[in-house]
């Protein structure tokens, strides 16, 4: 952007010193001209600043949604995993349990080894 200005201040220069006009009124174009250009300048900035500003909003926003949605997912992991442990754990006594039933209908049936 500051060589923009630039060719257009020069541009605008070279424009007025080469057309016939006298010295005052040249000087008075030169100078409407380079307010002119200042104003253009101060309008560029102005946009650039308010797009700056409007991609760290969204940046920020993006970021927090990301935050929300891994915090989320986290919990439902965290409870899948707790529901999977439960299940396990039911598994294991309900193994547990038949097993202590089988171990106690083979002591029943076995015929007394005691002379």
């Amino acid at each position: 952007m500051p060589g923009f200005v630039k060719g257009v201040v020069i541009g605008a220069a070279l424009g007025l010193l080469l057309a016939p006009k006298s010295g005052q009124d040249l000087r008075d174009d030169l100078m409407s001209k380079m307010n002119e250009s200042k104003g253009r300048a101060k309008d560029y900035s102005g946009v650039a600043r308010e797009k700056g500003s409007d991609v760290q909003r969204t940046a920020k926003e993006a970021t927090e949604n990301i935050k929300v949605t891994l915090k989320e997912t986290a919990e439902e992991m965290k409870s899948q995993m707790k529901q999977a442990s439960e299940k396990i754990h039911q598994e294991a006594d309900k193994v547990k349990t038949e097993a202590h039933d089988t171990k106690e209908e083979m002591d029943q049936d076995a015929p007394s080894t005691t002379a």
